[in-house]
């Protein structure tokens, strides 16, 4: 990944240096460039979401429900509190109500 952004930034840069040609042999490499880190970046990503997916489904095939729940919170940014409203959270009201 660093060495495609290096080397887009290069492309871009001389591009730049050349009056941004819109057609050429400069103006070809800095799109090719572009477009191989952005498609990097892109399959980058979908491997990390793909990581994750896999190893919550081990976690649930491993009967793991404690670690699936932090791998969870983890990537989806922590476990949600219940709302309160006038004082009542779901739980208090499931167990006065019920």
């Amino acid at each position: 990944m660093t060495e495609l952004k290096q080397a887009s930034i290069e492309a871009h840069d001389l591009w730049k240096v050349c009056g941004r040609p819109k057609q050429g042999d400069v103006f070809m490499r800095m799109k090719r460039a572009k477009l191989a880190y952005e498609q990097a970046t892109k399959t980058n990503r979908v491997d990390e979401e793909s990581y994750f997916s896999d190893k919550l489904n081990d976690l649930l095939l491993s009967k793991d429900v404690s670690g699936f729940w932090r791998s969870w919170n983890a990537k989806m940014g922590g476990a949600k509190s219940s709302p309160v409203i006038d004082g009542v959270t779901d739980s208090t009201y499931c167990t006065t109500v019920c």
